[in-house]
Parts: C-alpha cells; structure tokens; sequence
C-alpha cells in the first residue's frame, strides 16, 4: 500500500476535498500511466470511492453512480 501524506486538522473542507482528489489523481496516473505495481486494483477502488464520496457527497455519488450505470447499460445495447 502507497502511503498519503497526512492531512492536517487545520486544513479547510476545501483544502482536504483537493488534497484527497489529488492522492486520487496521483495514484490512478501511476497504476495506469506508470503501472505502477505497488497499487493494487482494491486500494485504487477505495481511494477514488473515497474522494467522490468525500467531494460529492456519498448521496451524490449514489445517484451518480445510478446515472453512469443506466448510461453504461445503454450504450451496451
């Protein structure tokens, strides 16, 4: 497992919602630009779980994750 940087109790919401998305960001660009063997399929999934939860909301993110679905569904047929 890849270690984050750690964030501070200080920061805002605002400041932790981009640090979080910027782990996100670094890490899917080195499993899938630099496969970067350290990262396993499972941490990535619960990095980015994480940050779209922690950005939109886990409401959010249901109801996007409905509409991405429905839209995969679709373009499958």
């Amino acid at each position: 497992m890849v270690a984050d940087y750690e964030l501070k109790p200080q920061y805002t919401k605002e400041m932790k919602d981009r640090d979080i998305l910027l782990v996100a960001v670094q890490r899917i660009y080195r499993k899938c630009c630099l496969n970067d063997p350290n990262i396993e399929d499972q941490e990535l999934n619960d990095v980015l779980l994480h940050s779209l939860c922690q950005t939109m909301t886990f409401e959010g993110f249901q109801s996007w994750l409905y509409i991405a679905k429905k839209n995969i569904e679709e373009s499958r047929r």
